[in-house]
């Protein structure tokens, strides 16, 4: 495919493979079939982010999380991991620095060694970097470096009140590359599920319904055309199931308490959180009011203007 030269030149970009298990569910095929097409999936982009002069690009391959997974799946994945994202990749003829991403102690001692001879091979290499994120966790990243600088404080070789956002980025993982650009997750979920927590602080976050084994060229061209973009639609256009509004309609309503008929404020701010939204209504006090139909919320009316709402103690954030 032909791309202008500042297409995609320069960036980094993290992705997080999802979608394996449903892809196979969906075709009547054990799990590991799916992950197995990833793996050829994970081959395919990682050319194709090398093609476009990608500066680094991070896949998260398997989390700390993953663990919990049935041990036949982890077997298998660990098992391609070895043939497919190591051996199976021509890296030596290639101009491209590998780097492994997470705690790899817990993994098997031949695996182990071949992922440090890989870095060590590729470590003088000028071209794209490729981040393989295994047995990884963004909090646990976290907590390493955070201890990494307090043993330096404790061994008097930095003093505690000079420890910044910069020397934390240094005991990163990725210490001396480029934060992601965007994180990009296909399979629809909208999450970062405990991935790279502290470099995506101003990432732009690119959320895909195609499932990771189906992901294409063409994908990654779609969502790399996404950067830095705004995309809007005429609101007559978007149809949502009654009773749902876009946060945008929600922003300045008034918001009713249903037992005085008062005005308690307006809504400042949409919150999303993994089980529901809350609105930030802001007047003489702030609220914090989750945004529960039937519980909390009564009634919705952008038309009119407001929000009609059953008031509880402690939705008040001055309330102990």
């Amino acid at each position: 495919m032909n791309h202008p030269k500042e297409f995609a030149e320069g960036l980094s970009i993290g992705i997080i493979m999802d979608g394996n298990g449903r892809w196979a569910k969906q075709r009547g095929l054990p799990r590991t079939a799916g992950h197995k097409k990833g793996a050829a999936v994970f081959q395919d982009i990682a050319n194709y982010c090398e093609e476009l002069g990608v500066s680094s690009v991070t896949f998260y391959a398997f989390s700390t999380e993953n663990w919990k997974r049935p041990l036949e799946e982890v077997s298998a994945i660990m098992k391609l991991f070895g043939e497919y994202l190591l051996k199976g990749f021509n890296y030596k003829d290639r101009n491209i620095r590998i780097k492994f991403l997470g705690d790899r102690a817990a993994l098997d001692a031949k695996l182990q060694k071949l992922m440090n001879e890989l870095e060590e091979d590729s470590a003088a290499k000028t071209g794209m970097t490729l981040n393989i994120a295994i047995n990884y966790g963004g909090r646990p990243e976290i907590v390493r470096a955070a201890q990494q600088l307090a043993a330096k404080a404790a061994a008097g070789e930095i003093r505690p009140e000079d420890i910044n956002e910069q020397m934390m980025s240094d005991a990163m993982y990725t210490a001396g590359q480029k934060d992601p650009d965007f994180i990009l997750r296909p399979s629809g979920e909208k999450r970062l599920s405990n991935f790279m927590l502290w470099q995506a602080a101003y990432s732009e976050l690119v959320e895909m319904d195609v499932l990771w084994p189906d992901f294409t060229e063409r994908d990654m061209d779609a969502a790399l055309a996404l950067k830095g973009k705004t995309v809007s639609i005429r609101r007559t256009d978007a149809h949502l199931p009654q009773g749902q509004f876009f946060d945008q309609e929600l922003l300045g309503l008034r918001v009713i308490d249903c037992a005085t008929d008062q005005e308690i404020g307006i809504i400042d701010r949409v919150l999303t959180y993994p089980a529901h939204k809350i609105y930030q209504v802001c007047g003489q006090r702030e609220y914090l009011i989750p945004a529960v139909p039937g519980v909390f919320i009564e009634s919705t009316d952008p038309d009119a203007g407001e929000m009609r709402v059953h008031m509880m103690k402690g939705l008040a954030t001055d309330e102990d």
